[in-house]
Order: C-alpha cells, then structure tokens, then sequence
C-alpha cells in the first residue's frame, strides 16, 4: 500500500483546534503578566487505612513557599488510596526530583503517612496570562482556537472548565444566526480582579 493511500482527507465549514504550544508564551511583552501553574501528583497507597474518605484536602500551603505560590491536596479514593498532589504558581517548572521532594516532605511532615506506595504519577501545566498575544483565537479564516489556546483558561486561577462550556455556547450561538463564530470570550466583571491577582502572584510570590 502506498503511503498516499493511508491519507483520509476531511472537508468542513469549521475547525476548532484545542491544541496549544507552550511556546506560544515566547510572544508575551516583557512587561506582560504570566505564570505557570504547574502541578506533579503521586496516587498513593498504604498499608492502612489512613485516608478520610469523607474529606478532601484543598490548597494545603503548609509547604515551603520559596518565593511563589505553592501548595498540596488530597483527594481521597479510599481509605487506603489518594492522590497528594503539589501545584506551584510560578513562572518556571521544577524539575521531576523537585517536585518528589515537596511531596516526600509534605506525606512525611504534614500527613505523618508512615509507609506508603505510588503507584501512579501525574504531571502538567497551564498558562495563565493577561496577555491576549499568548493566545492566537484565530489561526485562519476558518479555523477558531478553543479552549486554553482560545482564551478560556481564568488567568487569576488556571481554571476553564466552566468557562470552555460559556465559550462553546457563545460559539453555538454565533453559528446559529449564520454568523462567523466569535473569537474572543465574552468580558467579564471580574478582568479586573484577575489581572490584579495575577499580578500579586508573579510580583509578590
């Protein structure tokens, strides 16, 4: 068979690409807001019961802050498994025996765990900006970026769960008056607060 041949080819009016290239962040002004939130988790399992259940641990900052925002969770899948995970708000990611050691310190000193076992590792990053540059909402006439690379991600927070699903609509809405889908999202009240979070968070640490 012909390499050609494995080609498929796919005609639409519209494409929506969620892809987003880390080096994208290089387009930000040097007076630009921008940080990481990057995050490494173990999932976690020991001999005995030692998880509550019925309890998650949230934003944790009993943790060395060394200049920028730091802090752990747990999340509790059984009394014998969780995941512990670290999330710092800086503007470089730490390297994997960085991150190890947060953990290993925070299960040792803060969670007094004792014995335990990862069986699992989690790891990623996610941009949050003020900066519009960071993000190209539209790579071509008819192709629309969404989700982080369309702006949906909250600056202050990292979050988009929600505002992906505000976007879509807003998208939706646009197609059904036989319009060209919006690039932008929609501003919010909140911009404000955002940027100036965002600012304490890269400034103040």
């Amino acid at each position: 068979m012909d390499a050609g041949e494995l080609l498929a080819q796919y005609r639409a009016d519209w494409i929506f690409d969620s892809t987003f290239d880390p080096k994208q962040a290089a387009l930000l002004p040097v007076s630009g807001r921008f940080l990481w939130q990057h995050f490494y988790g173990w999932m976690t399992e020991t001999p005995e019961p030692i998880f509550d259940t019925t309890c998650a641990v949230i934003m944790d900052f009993r943790i060395a802050q060394q200049g920028a925002a730091r802090f752990c969770y747990v999340l509790p899948l059984a009394p014998d498994k969780g995941l512990v995970e670290c999330t710092i708000f800086s503007t470089d990611v730490l390297s994997r025996s960085d991150y190890e050691e947060i953990l290993s310190r925070y299960c040792r000193e803060v969670m007094h765990l004792g014995e335990y076992r990862v069986s699992e590792t989690e790891q990623g990053k996610i941009p949050m900006t003020d900066e519009p540059t960071v993000f190209r909402r539209s790579k071509g006439r008819r192709i629309i970026a969404l989700g982080t690379p369309g702006g949906a991600v909250k600056s202050s927070t990292g979050y988009a769960f929600l505002r992906i699903q505000k976007q879509v609509k807003h998208i939706v809405a646009g197609l059904e008056k036989g319009l060209m889908p919006p690039t932008q999202m929609p501003d919010g009240r909140f911009n404000f607060y955002d940027r100036l979070l965002l600012h304490i968070l890269q400034h103040d640490g």
